[in-house]
């Protein structure tokens, strides 16, 4: 098992989960239950790679990302009830914490999914799926949030600087950000429903999903 690799798993899906939650400025019981079951299993990767004497740096790494999702889980999320509304404070926190772990470096593995296209996404992990390689085809499937991202961030571009003048017209900003946050959400919740948490998952929907993604 390469430690690092598998943090870095838990590190994207907790900040996507983040993402969908700052669109939201709501969590379900159903994500505040994962966001619990990955905050305990980076602890899980951490204490082994400890006790594995992992690469000095890379277990440096881990225990960073390991300390930045059990502070926001524990000092901030509630995993009883049926959702959680959240705050501005706890916003902020999510915020400051989502940003904290995207500027950490990711695996090599991921290096080629920055500029994948929808298509390029869409048949590799069609590919891995048929091929059961789950692994891979999660990894291949974050690719979603980054074009998601990527969109979003062209979208808002666009708007602010659409007037030629330098005069930012405040409707047209709104709108604006409005599209870029409607389509993040779209690519995040794509990502939601088409990960591959455990073993108990149906080939032929998420074959379906793929093949019908836009």
């Amino acid at each position: 098992m390469d430690y690092l690799d598998e943090a870095i798993l838990v590190k994207d899906e907790f900040v996507c989960l983040l993402e969908s939650a700052k669109l939201r400025q709501t969590i379900s019981q159903k994500h505040l239950e994962r966001l619990y079951l990955l905050t305990g299993k980076i602890a899980y990767l951490y204490g082994h790679a400890y006790l594995d004497q992992y690469n000095e740096s890379k277990l440096a790494l881990i225990s960073t990302i390991n300390e930045w999702i059990s502070s926001l889980t524990y000092s901030s999320f509630n995993l009883f009830g049926d959702k959680m509304i959240l705050g501005k404070e706890t916003l902020h926190q999510i915020n400051e914490i989502k940003n904290a772990l995207k500027d950490i470096a990711i695996s090599s593995t991921l290096d080629d999914e920055d500029d994948l296209t929808i298509e390029e996404i869409r048949e590799q992990c069609i590919t891995y799926l048929q091929q059961e390689n789950i692994p891979q085809y999660n990894k291949t499937l974050y690719g979603l949030i980054l074009y998601g991202q990527k969109r979003s961030d062209e979208i808002s571009a666009a708007y602010h600087d659409d007037d030629s003048e330098g005069e930012k017209d405040s409707y047209s900003i709104y709108e604006g950000e409005k599209q870029s946050s409607e389509v993040l959400e779209h690519y995040t919740t794509l990502y939601d429903d088409l990960y591959i948490h455990d073993q108990h998952y149906h080939k032929a929907a998420l074959l379906n999903l793929l093949e019908n993604m836009q």
